[in-house]
């Protein structure tokens, strides 16, 4: 009866061992599932904003493309660069006139 005894006491000694090796695991395997969870949240949040980004950067395309469209069919940039050219020579007309008047 004895060893019988002894021997469950063995038994139930190595059973609480492999208990508190299995928690260990178990709260390891958590910290670990804790520091992936924070870093999934992170690369989540940058998904976000490059997605947002991506957003507003095909926008400013699209309305760069329709302004493309618009001003190839007539001669709106021959237009500007003269109206440019005007100016600067205004501008310098103005100043000669300042200077030497």
């Amino acid at each position: 009866m004895e060893e019988t005894i002894l021997s469950t006491k063995h038994i139930a000694l190595a059973v609480n061992e492999e208990l508190d090796l299995h928690t260990r695991l178990i709260d390891n395997l958590d910290e670990h599932v804790e520091v992936t969870d924070s870093q999934l949240q992170l690369i989540n949040n940058i998904f976000v904003f490059l997605s947002l980004f991506s957003f507003w950067e095909q926008r400013v395309r699209r309305r760069l493309a329709m302004l493309n469209k618009r001003t190839k069919g007539g001669c709106s940039c021959l237009c500007l660069i003269m109206s440019v050219i005007g100016m600067v020579v205004l501008v310098f007309v103005t100043y000669m006139l300042i200077r030497y008047l």
